[in-house]
């Protein structure tokens, strides 16, 4: 015989069980949708110029290290070498390097230049204004030093940056 008194004990064991149910279903959701935030790529920020290495070249002469201070200078007096140089990336896949490198606050070498950034297989692959992308530059990432390898005028350059915080 069915009673009234099952029926009650049906229902208010399958309320808690929808309720057990549902309260599961919306801390489901939460922690997967509110946890799933997309991680910046690493290289989003602004980098300081810390450090210029020229090496190899056919002339001996022509090689250079320059280690700046964490004033961004070298040296002090009649022979200071001072940089601010700069590279910005932004999350929108640009970036724009600028500064100087100055002698005794001449300038000797001036860098202002913009274009786009992307990872192509991992490696991070820059394209200037001009759609000219750097296919024989490399970009490595360490926390919060990046080195920069490339070929310039039979010599390698490498520029070591630091993430300003």
């Amino acid at each position: 015989m069915f009673s009234t008194k099952n029926v009650n004990q049906f229902k208010l064991t399958t309320n808690s069980s929808l309720s057990i149910f549902t309260a599961f279903l919306c801390l489901f959701y939460v922690l997967t949708f509110s946890s799933c935030k997309t991680e910046l790529d690493e290289v989003i920020g602004t980098w300081d110029l810390v450090e210029w290495n020229v090496t190899g070249c056919p002339d001996s002469s022509d090689n250079f290290n320059l280690a700046f201070g964490s004033n961004g200078c070298l040296g002090s007096g009649s022979n200071e070498i001072c940089t601010n140089i700069t590279q910005v990336f932004t999350e929108a896949g640009t970036y724009r390097a600028s500064g100087t490198i100055t002698l005794d606050g001449d300038v000797l070498i001036s860098q202002n230049n913009s274009g786009m950034w992307e990872r192509v297989g991992g490696a991070l692959q820059l394209c200037d204004s001009d759609g000219d992308c750097n296919e024989d530059t490399t970009v490595s990432i360490v926390g919060n030093r990046a080195t920069v390898s490339t070929s310039l005028q039979g010599c390698t350059s490498v520029a070591i940056y630091e993430k300003a915080i």
